[in-house]
Order: C-alpha cells, then structure tokens, then sequence
C-alpha cells in the first residue's frame, strides 16, 4: 500500500513538473554558482560565469534540459574569449543523488 502511494505522488509529482515546464523555463539560480565552480575546476587558465541557469523542455524531443543563459568565456586577464546567450549543461543523475552537481 505504501509503494503504490509512493509511486501515485511521484507521477502526480512528474506530471505537474511537465506541465509546469510547457508552461516556460523554470529558473535554477540555486545552481547557477555551483555550475560555474564545476566547469571552471575543469578550465585551466580559463573561466567562465553564467548569467542564469534553466529547467526547460526541448522543443523537439519534449525532454527537460538544463540550459545556461549568457555565457561568457575569459582568460586569466579578464579578456572575454567568446559569448553564448544560451548554452546546454549535462548533469550526472548519480553524482545529484549524492548532492554534486
């Protein structure tokens, strides 16, 4: 009884999540920092900052993406390599479950 509740409010849960989503992006500044981190880690010499971070689903797939909004790239001096006004992020489901992004 138990499990069948537990999984009732999980695709209740996913289908007002999905539903939320047709509506528009939804913003994940929460994990805006944590992002930059990870990525720069990742950069020698290099670094990059993000002006937003967002939930929202491809147009032809229909599949939640995190998507990053104005991207900038710059060296160690400040000088901007390159600009993205939107940019797609991957996100390890394991490593989130274990509360890394």
């Amino acid at each position: 009884m138990g499990s069948l509740v537990l999984l009732a409010l999980l695709v209740i849960g996913v289908a007002g999540l999905y539903w939320r989503l047709s509506q528009g992006p939804v913003s994940l500044s929460f994990l805006q920092a944590r992002i930059e981190q990870a990525v720069n880690k990742q950069l020698a010499g290099l670094s990059i900052t993000l002006g937003d971070a967002v939930l929202e689903l491809d147009p032809e797939s229909q599949v939640p993406h995190v998507r990053t909004r104005n991207l900038v790239l710059k060296d160690q001096d400040g000088t901007i390599l390159a600009s993205a006004p939107k940019a797609g992020v991957t996100l390890d489901g394991s490593q989130l479950l274990t509360g890394k992004v």
